[in-house]
C-alpha cells in the first residue's frame, strides 16, 4: 500500500478511495508497479469478504489457487455504497488467464475452504 502512495505521489496520480490497494490491502498488494502496468498479488481467506474497492485499469488475471467464489456488486450513491447484487462465480477450474475491464465497485466472498489465489497485471495505459 505504501508503494502504491509513493507512486503516485510522484506520478501526480490521485488515487480513488476505493483503490484495491487503498480500500482492501490485506487483499491486494503491490509486487511490482511502474508507469505501464501495476502487477498485484490477490488472496482472499476461506469465509472471507474482501472490502469493497475498484479497479480503474483494465487488467489480466491470472489465478493461482482456485476457489468457489461471490462476485458482490455495489453502485456508489450519495449516502455512500448500496450493494446491488451477488453472483455465484461458475464452478469448475478457471481459464489459464481471464480478462477484465476497468471495474466499478465491487468485493469477493470466498465461499471455499482454501486460500484464493491470483495474480492481477492493472494496464495503465487505458
Amino acid at each position: 500500500m505504501i508503494l502504491a502512495f509513493v507512486v503516485a505521489a510522484l506520478s501526480g496520480l490521485q488515487l480513488d478511495p476505493l483503490d484495491a490497494v487503498v480500500a482492501a490491502p490485506e487483499n491486494h498488494v503491490v509486487i511490482l508497479e511502474n508507469d505501464r502496468v501495476r502487477v498485484l498479488r490477490v488472496t482472499v481467506q476461506p469465509g472471507e469478504t474482501e472490502a469493497p474497492h475498484v479497479h480503474r485499469w483494465s487488467s489480466v488475471m491470472h489465478i493461482q489457487s482456485a476457489q468457489p467464489l461471490v462476485d458482490i456488486l455495489y453502485e456508489r450513491g450519495e449516502d455512500g455504497l448500496a450493494e446491488v447484487r451477488r453472483t455465484p462465480l461458475p464452478p469448475g477450474p478457471p481459464p489459464e488467464a481471464l480478462w477484465f475491464p476497468p471495474e466499478g465497485p465491487h468485493a469477493i466472498y470466498n465461499a471455499g475452504d482454501g486460500v484464493f489465489r491470483a495474480i492481477r497485471i492493472e494496464l495503465k495505459s487505458d
